[in-house]
């Protein structure tokens, strides 16, 4: 009894321990300080000198050499080509005739009417009412004013209707 009462509070403790520590991590996430530098800002990178560009750099020349030299070959005009034609199409009907007629093609095919069962809310009634398109009558915030301005205005023409819509906003 008593050694799981210590390793207890020892896990405890450790518990506690670990929650410090996270709750001061998320405080640094959470407010950086902003005006801490690094002591490595301020050392020169070029033995305590001073860098200043004198010139161009310099550079070697590039050169290529090429192992192998393709073989030139002469031409001349070849006198027998003849300009490709795509010839004429015929333009009259295709012929149907004779052994290229389709056999019945004028009959009509035989049609006959297939009995149909009758369904199951055929014969069933529902309630209905009337559809019943009246004006919309509520009011809102703003309704006197618009009814102001529905009365003032004259009925608008196509030609104002165009030029309304037409306008850049």
């Amino acid at each position: 009894m008593r050694h799981s009462f210590v390793i207890a509070v020892i896990f405890l403790s450790c518990a506690f321990a670990r929650a410090q520590e996270t709750e001061a991590r998320i405080q640094k996430i959470l407010h950086p300080e902003t005006n801490s530098s690094s002591h490595l800002q301020d050392k020169s990178y070029y033995g305590g000198k001073s860098f200043q560009q004198t010139g161009a750099a310099y550079t070697k020349n590039f050169y290529y050499t090429e192992h192998y030299s393709p073989k030139d070959f002469s031409t001349r005009s070849y006198y027998g080509a003849t300009p490709y034609s795509t010839g004429k199409f015929a333009s009259h009907a295709a012929n149907t005739k004779g052994e290229y007629e389709i056999p019945n093609a004028a009959r009509k095919a035989d049609t006959k009417t297939a009995e149909t069962k009758e369904s199951s809310d055929s014969r069933k009634d529902y309630a209905t009412r009337d559809y019943n398109a009246r004006e919309f009558r509520g009011r809102g915030k703003s309704q006197d004013i618009l009814d102001q301005q529905k009365k003032d205005q004259k009925p608008m023409t196509v030609d104002q209707v165009r030029e309304m819509l037409n306008k850049n906003k």
